[in-house]
């Protein structure tokens, strides 16, 4: 099974050679899992349009204004992109060794893909509307026959197919200007819904399961047909095919030198930073107005979040093959291992807490104590369970299934 998804056996950090690559993307995985719970907890706590929007909703001054400004620097498309790298390399790590093994990996692929739809459809109507599972799954059937390109040709592709939603902010914004003004209010309201749509949304949430399963549901429908197409099929592909090249030159698997990683760290964080906070900046002088910021106020942080989780792959690597810090370094390469459970339990416990605890609505730095009570609990459970069985229970589920065979499942 690939190393992406969390069925490696957990290894000694830094013991040999191999153990460190398997490592350094164990680490990888495991800070990109924990690094998107800043961003999804706000689809998970508050009205859809405070995810795009943060002035849609709630007050974003002192503590809460921090909390966003922190999570959306640190980790808004940064955290999507390592993880979309990661299922890139992913796919050609499980068809390098399938093909080993069998001979072929193509059935195998196809349905482990198969399988892993089926659970992000399940997850993404029932649990939590921002389900990324889906858009993988989707991208991989294509992207299967691209696993054996030269990583030059794997970035240009990749490149080319990055650019696509730079196009499309940047035309719709062009065009938001020029619409009839009952168009653009329409598009408007979206962006920054009246109090009646987010009492609805807050009440809906609140609600029964089956009333937070018709407040969800026409979310769920556009993530997963119109803004698919027009982003995140792009993005998604562009980021699994880097992957792909990033993996087969060595980066993604701690094998370039500690100086080749500090220099590519050293260029892209400010570079990146700097997009980032510029993206900030400009964003709050405008007020987060439509249609700016809905459209050219996002691309600082689209194009400078691919600079910034470079160079934090970059420095991950680094700290992999000097050992730095092994004892956190293992915690976070189980939570990796683990990534499919921790993902998935990131929306139950969401659900709980928000949806049927009452709290949906909560403010960021609410959200903000949640993130850190999961992330805790996530790197205290993690090792202990590992050491005990030989994969977290929903990977165990994934590669029994994709078999057709009972893995192994305790120590």
């Amino acid at each position: 099974m690939s190393e992406i998804d969390g069925s490696a056996p957990p290894r000694a950090v830094g013991a040999t050679a191999a153990s460190e690559r398997h490592t350094a993307l164990d680490v990888l995985r495991g800070v990109a899992l924990l690094g998107i719970l800043p961003m999804n907890v706000q689809a998970m706590a508050m009205p859809g349009a405070a995810y795009n929007n943060p002035a849609s909703y709630g007050d974003l001054d002192g503590i809460n204004r921090v909390v966003w400004i922190v999570s959306h620097v640190l980790t808004d498309m940064k955290m999507m992109a390592l993880f979309s790298m990661l299922f890139g390399a992913g796919i050609c790590i499980f068809a390098e060794r399938a093909a080993s093994k069998r001979g072929t990996s193509t059935g195998l692929h196809y349905r482990r893909n198969f399988i892993l739809l089926l659970i992000g459809l399940t997850h993404g109507w029932l649990l939590f509307h921002g389900d990324i599972l889906v858009h993988y799954a989707l991208c991989s059937f294509w992207l299967y026959w691209m696993r054996n390109r030269s990583p030059r040709t794997l970035a240009i592709v990749g490149g080319l197919m990055m650019c696509v939603p730079i196009v499309v902010f940047a035309l719709g914004g062009f065009a938001a200007q020029h619409m009839p003004p009952a168009d653009a209010a329409k598009i408007a309201e979206g962006w920054l819904p009246p109090p009646d749509k987010i009492s609805e949304a807050i009440a809906g949430m609140r609600g029964s399961f089956v009333d937070q399963l018709r407040t969800r549901a026409p979310l769920t429908l556009a993530l997963e047909t119109f803004v698919f197409a027009i982003f995140f099929f792009w993005r998604i592909s562009a980021l699994m095919l880097l992957g792909m090249a990033l993996y087969k030159t060595g980066f993604l698997v701690a094998r370039l030198d500690d100086r080749s990683y500090a220099r590519i760290a050293l260029v892209t964080l400010p570079c990146g930073f700097a997009m980032v906070i510029a993206g900030v900046v400009v964003n709050f002088e405008n007020a987060w107005a439509f249609p700016f910021s809905m459209f050219h106020g996002v691309l600082p942080n689209y194009v400078g979040s691919l600079a910034v989780a470079i160079g934090y792959a970059s420095l991950i690597m680094i700290a992999v093959r000097r050992n730095v810090f092994a004892p956190v370094l293992a915690r976070l390469a189980a939570v990796g291992r683990m990534a499919f459970t921790n993902y998935l339990a990131h929306s139950v416990l969401a659900v709980a807490v928000f949806n049927f605890g009452g709290l949906f609505g909560a403010e960021r730095w609410q959200q903000a104590i949640f993130v850190v009570t999961v992330w805790s609990a996530q790197l205290l459970w993690s090792a202990p369970w590992l050491a005990r069985f030989e994969y977290g229970p929903v990977e165990w589920l994934w590669r029994a299934a994709t078999y057709g065979a009972k893995p192994r499942w305790r120590r």
